[in-house]
């Protein structure tokens, strides 16, 4: 009775799934496929049955699954798409995109580049947290004007202006006094003026001008522990910075005609100089009493031979004298923990 009952159930069954499965599964599943529906009930009936009667017999092939839909990704791809020839509305979405920021209000740092214009500035202007601005490789950026819109930022304190070699004029950032961080580099820059209301900068960065030959406005940036001075080839009157007295770092680099540091001799709070690669320089006299000094960068001075006004800088830990003319060490004999590289 079993074996009939079996044999039964595998012939419906085999019949069904010819019908069900021949015709798709989710046609047989609609409602208006009767004879689908009376099937299936047929054959749930059936294997109700046969489950009581211990005869159920094993599937013979495996029922085809509908295939689980796959959800189109919506996740960002990373690293996020810079700009090309892009606006200040393409900024704020690549800068949310890079630091993960759903809401631009939420944004304290934005990243420009690949700029092409400064249209819809206003939106810079009216994010209400945001401390930190980056103009950054912007080639095809020539009108900097609108940047003085964001003059009185009540929390812009960090301003990058760097590698926009259109960018010949700093006017536009007149009016950002709020400023404790300036970098600006590589362009045809040569006027400093407009950084002299900037007077609550800590540390800034003036780097890559070859037109760029008096620093003179500097000298009442008296709140500066920071100053780097690279690649400004024509630079060589360093008197501008001799009041800088809370400078704690002082870089004055790859000025090939700078003879003369004297300058530099009252800057008695210095803790690191670097006076690389100016090839000219070769009287240290000026640094003899900065002995507060604990870092000293000479390489690639090629004039440089004398170290003995180094001699009582007691504190000095760190001389870089790599490629200079200095070989003689002799005269820092006394100098005890101080290391040297040649």
């Amino acid at each position: 009775m079993a074996a009939v009952a079996a044999a039964g159930i595998v012939a419906l069954t085999k019949w069904l799934r010819r019908r069900i499965v021949g015709r798709g599964y989710a046609d047989a599943m609609r409602v208006s496929r009767k004879p689908a529906w009376q099937a299936v009930g047929l054959l749930a009936a059936v294997w109700a049955v046969a489950v009581l009667s211990g005869c159920a017999p094993v599937s013979e092939e495996p029922v085809p699954e509908e295939p689980a839909s796959v959800e189109p990704s919506t996740a960002p791809t990373w690293p996020p798409t810079l700009p090309t020839d892009g606006n200040v509305e393409e900024c704020i979405q690549y800068s949310m995109a890079l630091f993960g920021v759903e809401d631009p209000e939420q944004l304290t740092e934005v990243d420009c580049r690949g700029m092409a214009t400064l249209d819809g500035i206003e939106q810079l202007a009216a994010l209400p947290n945001l401390t930190e601005l980056k103009f950054i490789d912007n080639p095809s950026l020539t009108d900097f004007a609108p940047l003085s819109e964001l003059a009185g930022h009540p929390t812009l304190a960090t301003l990058w202006l760097v590698n926009n070699p259109h960018l010949s004029d700093l006017t536009p950032i007149a009016g950002m006094t709020g400023l404790t961080y300036l970098e600006v580099t590589d362009g045809p820059l040569a006027d400093l003026r407009p950084l002299m209301e900037l007077t609550g900068l800590n540390k800034l960065t003036l780097a890559g001008f070859g037109n760029l030959t008096d620093v003179s406005p500097l000298a009442g940036l008296t709140g500066l522990t920071d100053l780097g001075l690279s690649r400004n080839p024509a630079v060589t009157d360093l008197t501008p910075l001799a009041g800088l007295g809370g400078l704690s770092r002082l870089l004055v680099t790859e000025s090939p005609d700078l003879t003369d540091v004297t300058p530099l001799a009252d800057l008695t709070g210095l803790i690191e100089l670097h006076l690389t690669t100016n090839v000219s320089l070769s009287d240290l006299t000026p640094l003899a009493g900065l002995t507060n000094l604990e870092r000293l960068y000479l390489d690639g001075n090629t004039s440089l031979t004398d170290l003995s006004p180094l001699s009582g800088l007691t504190n000095l830990t760190e001389l870089d004298l790599t490629g200079s003319a200095a070989q003689d060490v002799s005269p820092l004999a006394g100098l005890e923990g101080l290391f040297i590289y040649q």
